[in-house]
């Protein structure tokens, strides 16, 4: 499990980076991730030098426009030229670029790239907003081939799997994806809200007029999102929820029974976090993790790492071999 603490300075909301560090792993270790296990590991991207350097090495390959064609740092800079216009142009407009636009939001994706080639997977779960991430880290490899060939047996294609998982919508804008870094926190449901602030963002989540309760996504995003969340914390398909519900259940009914059904979810797990985040003991057991998931991560990196190296030629040659090479 990578803590991509590198990609979060692209953020304008990092001020706290050590403390969030820790409560995503407290986070994690709350919700049953199994600490030092020799399966699964936690980690920080920066801790790994791996990750940065064959980011580099795939920011080679890349050109500036098929980063620009990529609607995220658009959307999360504010530049809003179409992709139509880019294509047709063949140009990337700086007029319009924000100042606040940096480098690093720029080239995020060829480090996401790295953070997936690194390890050689073959295999990425996504949500389906990052297909066109994994599309391009599918076409570095295919450029990054082309230009080295004795990478082709060590960098490998990757293949996107996306679960059926039930999709969690912003509660003021439902036709819009529940993410921590919206600018406003009222659309935002966190595994550490305490019980009131869980009752006034579900109270105030956007719905409709229509009295009867339904689920159509298309008409009705605000309900049916609601109608997710309750189905995704109770294990329970929706249309056995619907169906058991009175005829006159009302949207009040739904957010009580949303807001009641998060609480008791969240609160072993807040309990258990809060143990991590206020006891020797507890902070002892985030760092140990780390450390293992560290040492872990960076052995299987610099391995991988060594045969990049070598294949683009960076890596020092054996003295003999060099020597007999020029015999």
């Amino acid at each position: 499990m990578l803590i991509a603490d590198l990609h979060s300075l692209t953020s304008n909301n990092c001020n706290d980076l050590k403390h969030g560090i820790h409560e995503l792993v407290a986070t994690l270790l709350a919700c049953g991730f199994e600490a030092n296990s020799s399966k699964q590991i936690i980690f920080l991207q920066s801790s790994v030098p791996g990750h940065t350097e064959l980011g580099w090495i795939l920011s080679s390959v890349c050109s500036i426009l098929r980063l620009a064609h990529l609607p995220q740092w658009r959307e999360k800079c504010g530049y809003f030229n179409s992709v139509s216009d880019i294509s047709t142009n063949n140009t990337l407009s700086m007029n319009n670029i924000p100042d606040n636009a940096s480098v690093g939001l720029f080239t995020y994706p060829t480090l996401q790239a790295a953070d997936i080639l690194l390890y050689g997977a073959h295999s990425v779960p996504i949500g389906a907003d990052q297909i066109t991430h994994i599309e391009l880290a599918r076409d570095l490899v295919r450029s990054a081939v082309h230009k080295w060939p004795s990478l082709s047996s060590i960098l490998h294609i990757p293949n996107s799997v996306i679960f059926d998982a039930p999709k969690i919508n912003n509660l003021t804008n439902p036709i819009k994806k529940m993410s921590k870094s919206d600018t406003s926190e009222l659309g935002i449901i966190y595994l550490t809200d305490t019980p009131d602030n869980i009752y006034k963002k579900i109270r105030r989540a956007e719905t409709d007029s229509i009295r009867k309760i339904t689920y159509d996504i298309e008409n009705r995003p605000g309900v049916s999102n609601l109608l997710r969340i309750l189905s995704a914390i109770q294990g329970r398909k929706i249309e056995e929820i619907l169906s058991t519900v009175p005829n006159d259940w009302s949207k009040e009914d739904l957010k009580s029974k949303v807001s009641d059904a998060l609480i008791e979810e969240f609160d072993p797990i807040q309990k258990r976090i809060h143990d991590f985040m206020n006891t020797e003991e507890g902070q002892a057991t985030i760092v140990n993790c780390l450390s293992h998931g560290s040492r872990r991560a960076n052995q299987l990196a610099t391995k991988r790492l060594e045969l990049i190296y070598s294949a683009i030629g960076c890596k020092i040659p054996d003295c003999k071999n060099y020597s007999s090479s020029y015999n």
